[in-house]
């Protein structure tokens, strides 16, 4: 269990700088672009998967032994997750890309099958070929790699098999997604940093117990994610024509939604002994004290991607990457202090007070350079 989030700690590391967070963009330009712009954003979109996958292996090939030292992953499994992330990005893309048309059950239910065949596959690789966590990654490998290629020959069909690269689309993403690169990787490190930390400070065991805690916290991470990818195509075209009935409109919904993810929170964090004893093997039975801490988290989380997505719209990245930069920092401090105070719980705890601290910085930034009427004043 451990080593699986150790995998997934350095995947999430790694994917901002894979595709340059292309797709973060297409969100925001795809209501301003005709249909002809669209197809050369798409293009430039494939070109920079591919380019920056291929700086991406030049770069960390020279510190293989270091990564080695520090997360226990081998060179063959860095270059397997190279691999994945290159063909899970046109999987990201062609999502947000069905996203933004509206097509809601083509977006479900490949989202449904993505996930159905990763659960087949690692079920037939560790109850077959290998038990240990590595038949649990090549089950996600796989059907990345696989889904992946299906969603690249999808998206290479919508711009007629053509891939005309625009220096002009090239440099617009960049401008983007550069900036943005210090805020996804501090958003990792608030997120993932806390699994390094209990690993080298209080061991592999508290590891794993800390793992099977936050996988059942960050339910919350996945409701709150799912609500997002669905909401910011539809708040973006509020955005683009906003009346004073929607800015207090959107406003409304916001504090609804923030309600439901702090009661949905509550629930689960409640209803942890239940879910521990149906569920969970009675040997992870103390990783439920990790619970709450993590379910707040992601709901203080899912209330911040709520208000960034003004500044994202603006396109204020550089902004949005220097708040994000300094609450990652500032988690660094937090887990080593309060690790070393309370143990693995106190990861938890740096998580929850990171997230918090990123929610009220973002929600007064986006207050300023977007007004909203969160005051509800008539």
């Amino acid at each position: 269990m451990a080593m699986v989030a150790i995998f997934q700690l350095f995947f999430n590391f790694l994917q901002p700088f894979i595709g340059l967070n292309g797709s973060a963009l297409s969100s925001v330009v795809f209501y301003s672009k005709t249909k002809e712009e669209f197809a050369h954003h798409r293009s430039s979109i494939v070109w920079l998967i591919f380019l920056s996958a291929i700086s991406v292996v030049l770069i960390l090939l020279p510190f293989k032994e270091l990564i080695f030292e520090y997360t226990g992953l081998q060179l063959k499994w860095i270059a397997v997750l190279i691999v994945f992330i290159f063909f899970d990005k046109f999987n990201e893309f062609l999502l947000a890309y069905w996203r933004l048309e509206n097509k809601a059950w083509l977006f479900a239910i490949w989202r449904l099958l993505r996930v159905s065949l990763e659960l087949l596959l690692s079920i037939v690789i560790v109850l077959n070929y290998n038990s240990s966590w590595e038949g649990r990654a090549e089950g996600i490998v796989f059907s990345g790699i696989l889904v992946g290629c299906i969603a690249l020959f999808i998206i290479l069909s919508h711009n007629n098999w053509k891939l005309g690269f625009r220096k002009n689309e090239i440099l617009e993403i960049l401008k983007f997604g550069i900036p943005f690169i210090p805020h996804v990787l501090g958003g990792v490190i608030i997120s993932y940093a806390d699994l390094l930390f209990i690993r080298n400070m209080v061991g592999e065991e508290a590891t794993g117990l800390y793992s099977v805690g936050y996988q059942v916290g960050l339910i919350i991470g996945l409701i709150q994610n799912s609500f997002n990818q669905a909401w910011v195509p539809w708040f973006y075209s509020k955005l683009n024509d906003l009346s004073s009935e929607w800015n207090t409109k959107l406003v409304k919904l916001t504090y609804l939604y923030f309600a439901a993810l702090i009661l949905i929170a509550t629930f689960l964090y409640l209803g942890a002994p239940l879910i521990f004893s149906v569920f969970i093997d009675d040997r992870y039975v103390i990783a439920q004290s990790f619970v709450g801490w993590v379910a707040f988290g992601f709901a203080i989380n899912g209330m911040y991607k709520m208000v960034v997505n003004y500044l994202i719209y603006l396109k204020l990245t550089k902004m949005i990457s220097k708040v994000t930069f300094f609450v990652g920092a500032l988690n660094l401090i937090l887990n080593y202090v309060l690790i070393k105070q309370n143990g693995a719980i106190g990861a938890a705890q740096a998580t929850a007070i990171s997230f918090l601290t990123e929610f009220v910085i973002i929600w007064f930034l986006s207050a300023k350079h977007f007004p909203m009427n969160w005051r509800l004043n008539k």
